[in-house]
């Protein structure tokens, strides 16, 4: 049971490439923030491919990396793109995706790791079996592309496309026929019409009555006909279901204002920025319910700065995914800080570039390109100038390419994953030969790869001076001490994480 909790806690580290436990405990405790359904069907994705892998492998060391459970990990936690889809076929997709890529994974990771091969597959078999189980699930009509398509033409604000997507949706559950009605229902309150978006919303909740989000455009779409009093029944109902529902605590706020209740709007604003401190319309209520003075002018500046800087869906950001955020920092923080530093400079890329290159603003890439610049700074590469702006370039090409990857997966109702890291990080194996760590070293810190290479570098310049002095004994074989220590410190580094 140690061993196997070992393997897990490692796997999840490994998210961020961080062969660590206590990144791994962070990374678990962050995703039990964020939603706990997600974290416990990762836990079970990491769990069972650990124990299959436990029973299939060999070589036990090839298990000490973590990249097994990772991939279990990060399939149970991929159903929190498609929360369509009933939690049996999430559940049961889960179990046999993990299990089937154990059987396939650790007999192709032992053939790697008997040839030495430079080249890991590091989360690529999730992305497969990931991609096989939703192609699987639409088969069997639990799924409808059509309705990944409707959701994403609607984050774009594209509504003609998304009314057509969710039109032409087929559907075979009571989950996927609720999201169906709540994107419809989304996408016709933008357009005016509050009576068929209404409709919709109530005939999500004949279907599921704990949605809040059915709740909530319930209530924007009675405010919009100046109902006040049932547009608060429903942002009541909306906030009872979910604390962090920051929209609907905005929405109780205007509902206070149009009641003249100043007080009460002013608390309802609270909890909204509290909820979702990057909300412009937020802002902007809680400046209206101050007196004339600095608060008031530092709301409205806040309301104006955001509202210019960040999209909508960005301005949606809640407290929840902020705190998530902040364990996965200090859990890379708690492996290295190299690592944690190169995760701030991926998270910087991105939203300085969002401004010129839309991909950016995509937060799975934003996932991507986080991953790669922690894997590329010090894992896989060396850190130095080169690789640094390798990783630029990279970024931007992965930014430049993702709209196009996005859409020609959406077609078929998939989507990227984690792909562009993965592609990237193999790229980066082929072509920085120079800066290459080899893949037994990739599992260390930034700092023991450092010290390891500054070690291999000083004994080489320390054999090439004895090479130079004495050139009739550069052919004589070396002492045995010197034999021992680069057996030590240049065939097998010791590492922590060994």
């Amino acid at each position: 049971m140690k061993t196997l909790l070992d393997h897990v806690l490692r796997g999840f580290g490994q998210m961020f490439v961080c062969n660590n436990r206590g990144t791994g405990l962070c990374v678990l405790i962050g995703l039990f923030i964020l939603s706990p359904q997600s974290a416990l069907l990762a836990l079970l994705g990491a769990s069972v491919i650990s124990w299959a892998a436990m029973r299939l492998a060999k070589d036990a060391e090839i298990l000490k990396t973590g990249l097994f459970s990772v991939n279990g990990a990060l399939l149970g936690a991929v159903w929190m793109a498609f929360p369509q889809m009933p939690l049996w076929a999430q559940i049961t997709a889960t179990v046999l995706g993990a299990v089937l890529m154990a059987k396939v994974f650790v007999s192709m990771a032992e053939r790697m790791h008997r040839k030495r091969s430079p080249y890991v597959l590091f989360s690529l078999p999730y992305v497969a079996a990931a991609w096989v189980a939703i192609l699987t699930l639409m088969a069997a009509g639990v799924h409808d592309a059509e309705l990944t398509r409707g959701w994403r033409a609607l984050l774009a604000n594209d509504l003609d496309k998304a009314e057509q997507h969710f039109l032409q949706t087929e559907v075979h559950t009571d989950e996927a026929e609720a999201s169906r009605c709540a994107g419809l229902g989304w996408s016709l309150f933008r357009r005016g019409d509050q009576i068929g978006a209404q409709q919709a919303f109530s005939r999500v909740l004949t279907l599921e009555t704990g949605v809040a989000d059915a709740y909530d455009g319930l209530g924007w779409s009675r405010f919009r006909e100046n109902r006040i009093e049932d547009a608060e029944m429903a942002f009541r109902r909306a906030v009872a279901l979910d604390g962090f529902f920051a929209d609907s605590w905005d929405g109780l706020g205007w509902c206070a204002l149009a009641a003249h209740k100043p007080a009460e709007a002013r608390r309802h604003f609270t909890m909204a920025v509290l909820c979702a401190p990057l909300f412009a319309d937020a802002w902007q209520g809680l400046a209206m319910t101050l007196d004339d003075g600095m608060p008031k002018q530092s709301a409205m500046a806040m309301s104006s700065f955001l509202s210019r800087q960040l999209s909508l869906s960005a301005q949606f950001t809640s407290s929840r995914v902020l705190l998530c955020w902040l364990w996965f920092f200090l859990g890379i923080l708690w492996h290295s800080r190299t690592s944690a530093a190169m995760a701030l400079m991926g998270v910087s890329m991105c939203l300085v570039g969002s401004k010129w290159l839309p991909g950016f603003g995509d937060a799975s890439l934003a996932m991507n390109i986080v991953a790669m610049f922690v894997a590329l700074g010090g894992h896989y590469l060396r850190l130095n100038a080169r690789s640094i702006v390798w990783m630029l370039l990279l970024a931007v090409a992965m930014a430049w390419a993702h709209p196009w990857l996005s859409d020609q997966l959406l077609a078929t109702g998939l989507l990227p994953l984690c792909l562009p890291f993965n592609t990237a990080l193999l790229l980066s194996l082929a072509v920085m030969r120079r800066d290459r760590v080899p893949v037994e070293w990739a599992v260390c810190s930034p700092a023991e790869i450092r010290v390891f290479f500054a070690q291999k570098e000083v004994a080489e310049a320390c054999w090439a001076k004895l090479r130079k002095s004495d050139a009739e004994k550069s052919s004589v074989h070396r002492p045995a001490a010197c034999s021992l220590w680069q057996a030590n410190h240049v065939i097998r580094p010791t590492t922590r994480n060994a």
